[in-house]
């Protein structure tokens, strides 16, 4: 019944203090970002919201008010100015128009985060392979990147195509040896670099080599090349090949020629050497057999004449011993070989070279790093050697004549083991410490030439053909 006032009317009735709390906010869900964390939540249905508030602390059930948002929730709200890699908790709760408050929702966390790097390294570089007996060194430069992490070795036995991969932690392991491989056989290799986000580069250029048996003890094998399109390639690991005017030298190898030559070069630093349009150094011979040691400039060619006929000096063709030893000298010095600052030595006896010409002073000879070759000069497949050749060495010292001596009587080589001569040779006399590279020719099969100096420089073999004729048969 109404409640009447004097006069019987109608009196306004009171108002009902609004005391329900809404219900709490739900599915607070949370994205962090880069020094940012997203909210949203779910719309209270109650007609009479009127306004959400944020709560925020770093320690879970630990909040402090953010803020107040009046009206319907934003999708998203954004708070902004965080940590990135700090933990931050929050929690909503909704205020109606009478000032009620909601219990807070169900609490929910989010990190900051940069954002993910999507960006690779660098292709690796510098990729070299060197084999050995059933393994291959592979090693290949540095990256330089601060988040480098790892590198990732690809490996086939046909080129493009790898059927095993292999990762090699920390980024500056940038060497790896491959072991328990299958002598004969060439491997395929390209290397990439994976950053701290596991972002993986481009392959590196591919490389490939072939493990061969190591030399053994003693004379079994040389190879052979018909003068044809036969060679041997050196992979002049550091350029040690290369010399200037003022370096220090000494070449030795055994050779067999196969008849009459015509020129034939036996070892040489340029793959195109021949006159002064191509600077380096080599060894030939002249069309009368005579051993024959030429100094090429970018403008100037000087050479130099043996005197012994290292094919009618023997009615069989036997086998010689040559030895070129070097101090330095400018080459077109008129008394370079009279002096003593170029010697040739034919199976361990001294002569002295007669200049075969001279156009002048020699300046830099650098061969500029294309692979020198044995048993030829050139790309172009005129000018091989047609014969045998064996141990194939050069070292970084002038030798003497006691060791280009020893060195032709010590056979294989080997310290301490009797050769030709029968002679134990010491390894203080053989000086093993100041080669270059040293080319045994005693794998007997494969395409591959190994470095018995240690210093990898890998011989790879173009169509010569191993045989058994060695000089100490």
């Amino acid at each position: 019944m109404p409640i009447r006032g004097a006069g019987g009317a109608a009196l306004a009735q009171p108002s009902v203090l609004d005391v329900t709390p809404p219900g709490a906010p739900a599915a607070l869900a949370l994205v962090g970002g880069d020094e940012q964390v997203a909210l949203a939540w779910t719309a209270n249905t109650e007609p009479d919201i009127y306004s959400y508030k944020i709560w925020r602390g770093v320690l879970t059930g630990e909040h402090t008010l953010l803020t107040t948002i009046t009206g319907s929730p934003p999708s998203p709200y954004t708070n902004t100015g965080l940590t990135n890699g700090t933990e931050y908790f929050y929690a909503v709760t909704a205020v109606d128009t009478s000032g009620n408050e909601s219990a807070k929702s169900t609490e929910a966390s989010a990190t900051p985060s940069a954002p993910a790097d999507t960006t690779p390294p660098g292709v690796p570089s510098g990729m070299g392979a060197v084999a050995g007996d059933t393994e291959i060194v592979l090693d290949w430069d540095t990256n330089a990147e601060a988040d480098a992490a790892s590198y990732k070795l690809y490996r086939g036995t046909s080129t493009g195509s790898y059927d095993i991969s292999l990762v090699i932690a920390g980024a500056a392991n940038s060497t790896y040896t491959n072991t328990g491989l299958t002598n004969g056989t060439e491997y395929f290799y390209a290397v990439t670099c994976t950053d701290d986000d596991g972002n993986e580069s481009a392959k590196s250029t591919e490389v490939s080599a072939t493990p061969a048996t190591a030399p053994v003890a003693g004379w079994t094998h040389s190879l052979f090349g018909d003068g044809g399109a036969e060679y041997v390639t050196i992979a002049d690991v550091g350029n040690d090949l290369d010399l200037q005017v003022g370096d220090t030298a000494s070449w030795c190898f055994w050779m067999k020629p196969d008849g009459y030559v015509t020129g034939d070069y036996l070892f040489s630093s340029r793959s195109g050497h021949w006159s002064t349009a191509y600077p380096g150094w080599s060894i030939s011979q002249t069309t009368s057999g005579r051993s024959v040691m030429t100094f090429d400039s970018g403008a100037n060619s000087v050479a130099w004449y043996g005197l012994t006929d290292l094919e009618q000096s023997d009615p069989e063709w036997g086998w010689h011993h040559v030895c070129w030893t070097w101090d330095g000298t400018q080459p077109s010095n008129s008394d370079l070989c009279s002096a003593g600052h170029l010697r040739l030595y034919v199976d361990g006896v001294a002569e002295v070279p007669t200049n075969g010409w001279d156009n002048g002073d020699i300046g830099a000879i650098d061969y500029s790093g294309i692979a020198p070759r044995i048993f030829s000069r050139d790309a172009n497949n005129s000018e091989q050697f047609d014969g045998w050749m064996k141990d194939v060495r050069m070292y970084s010292v002038v030798l003497s004549e006691e060791e280009v001596e020893a060195i032709y009587n010590s056979g294989d080589g080997e310290p301490g083991t009797a050769g030709l001569g029968s002679e134990p040779v010491p390894d203080s006399i053989t000086r093993f410490d100041d080669l270059i590279g040293w080319w045994k020719m005693e794998e007997g099969s494969g395409d591959t030439v190994l470095d018995a100096s240690g210093n990898q420089k890998t011989g790879i073999i173009y169509f010569c053909d191993w045989t058994t004729d060695t000089p100490d048969d």
